[in-house]
């Protein structure tokens, strides 16, 4: 077997009492964890920073903290950047910034949050309620009820009615109708790719930007450069945007969708074919969130179940199966679900009680368990707002201890560089003692062979030493 040291990660493991999670959010590859303390964790593609780890941009399968941020209340995961709103009103963004995205001023790619700017580019954005981040754009929802945008003007998603598509680097205000006056009285935004969504007080629902596969609900298929109302979409409580779609939830628990309709999407009983106009849901009932994927939706109803249709290519329905659905049908095994989130072809939920669950692609490790196997049934996410691996208590690696192969799936050994005579515990992401190894050669293994595939962490009982073992 060829030896492979890997750069590891030592830490002093505090055995402590959970941080759950308070809301979730997924983007194409990644996921986004706002922890009940305020504080927030990601995983899964990093290559151009979108988990704010303050790294060099490597992928990670198992939770991370982004780096030095807390007091937050919302998350948002746009395509390849990340959007954070602060208990103060205040906004801040990392990753991709090719077109301006992390509003800083700059194209530079942003390894760690950097606040967002004001307009007037000296100040910063405040008094904001609501984020929402899509294909380098981002939206906000001032506590006035205006919405601002930067970042991507492509195809009129900034909403500024410029049909030129500039970027920009500070925030703008979004027009009303035709470029005339401003939007006002919005409630909730979304943004996916380059369409825009913004739902009034009034139960009205008005979209702007790319409209090539009737995304906009309008009737048509033009590009609009400001906002438009949807016709006769009234009394909705709820908005999602999805690829190349959107979903309401209406106020009778009903959901409508509109756009492209490739896998059956929109859940209407059909396949590849376009509602140029909001078409009801079939089977959906006391619905109160909607998330939408790659070409998949879940839905969550009043009493806590998971209803998903649409593309199941990496079992991203949760049912066992890669067999695509036209029409929603419930997830197996999930109970007391408070909140959804999807992104790419993966799913994520959580709890009542903080604890998340993922299912579907995992090529890059965004569903936080370690591996990089699909999961075509929801998987526990045991690491996430854990206080046992939390990153901001680590340090880079010690010669003293490092493990190979990692991950491993047979045995995995263990280099101790001439500690001998030492006991090595094996702890599963829980704390719990799985067993005990005596140290007696410069290289020793470890049979994982018939552990669970997920984290574990390998500490010596003498230095304290740890270091991360994932088991596939």
């Amino acid at each position: 077997m060829k030896k492979l040291l890997l750069a590891v990660i030592v830490a002093c493991l505090l055995f402590s009492t959970k941080t759950f999670a308070q809301r979730i959010s997924e983007g194409p590859g990644f996921t986004l964890v706002l922890c009940a303390d305020g504080s927030a964790q990601a995983w899964g593609s990093n290559y151009v920073g979108q988990l704010g780890d303050n790294g060099t941009g490597e992928d990670s399968p198992i939770p991370v903290d982004v780096y030095d941020i807390n007091n937050l209340v919302s998350i948002d995961a746009g395509t390849t950047f990340s959007l954070a709103l602060k208990n103060d009103g205040s906004v801040w963004a990392w990753g991709d910034n090719t077109n301006g995205a992390c509003g800083d001023g700059t194209y530079e790619t942003r390894f760690a949050p950097v606040q967002v700017y004001g307009p007037d580019s000296v100040s910063f954005l405040d008094n904001v309620q609501d984020i929402a981040a899509g294909n380098q754009v981002a939206l906000a929802l001032k506590n006035d009820g205006t919405v601002w945008s930067w970042g991507s003007g492509y195809r009129g998603v900034a909403g500024v009615n410029d049909p030129n598509g500039l970027h920009h680097l500070y925030p703008v205000q979004v027009t009303g109708t035709d470029g005339i006056g401003f939007l006002e009285d919005i409630i909730e935004i979304e943004v996916s790719d380059y369409s825009a969504y913004a739902l009034k007080s009034d139960g009205t629902v008005w979209a702007w930007g790319e409209n090539m596969d009737a995304q906009l609900g309008d009737g048509t298929t033009i590009n609009r450069f400001a906002p438009i109302q949807i016709p006769e979409l009234t009394d909705v409580v709820h908005i999602t945007a999805g690829t190349s779609c959107a979903y309401a939830i209406k106020s009778d628990g009903t959901v409508w969708g509109w756009g492209g309709n490739d896998y059956g999407k929109l859940g209407a009983g059909t396949l590849d074919f376009t509602y140029s106009t909001p078409v009801q849901m079939l089977g959906v009932e006391s619905a109160v969130a909607v998330a939408a994927g790659q070409h998949f939706v879940v839905i969550l109803n009043n009493e806590g179940g998971i209803f998903t249709c649409g593309n199941n290519s990496d079992g991203q329905l949760g049912d066992g199966t890669v067999e695509d659905r036209s029409i929603a049908d419930p997830v197996p095994g999930l109970s007391s679900i408070a909140e959804i989130s999807a992104g790419g072809k993966t799913a994520l939920v959580m709890d009542n009680d903080g604890n998340l669950f993922a299912w579907g692609d995992n090529i890059v490790g965004q569903i936080g368990d370690g591996t990089l196997s699909d999961k075509w049934t929801p998987t526990y996410v045991a690491s996430a707002c854990s206080m046992l691996l939390e990153t901001n208590h680590f340090a880079h690696a010690q010669n003293s201890l490092v493990a190979f192969p990692n991950p491993g799936s047979h045995y995995v050994f263990v280099e101790t560089d001439g500690l001998l005579n030492h006991t090595m515990n094996l702890f599963d992401i829980n704390g719990t003692l799985i067993s005990t190894l005596l140290v007696n050669n410069p290289i020793s293994s470890i049979d994982v062979s018939n552990l669970p595939a997920g984290i574990y962490v390998l500490r010596d009982s003498t230095d304290l030493t740890s270091t991360k073992i994932i088991v596939e």
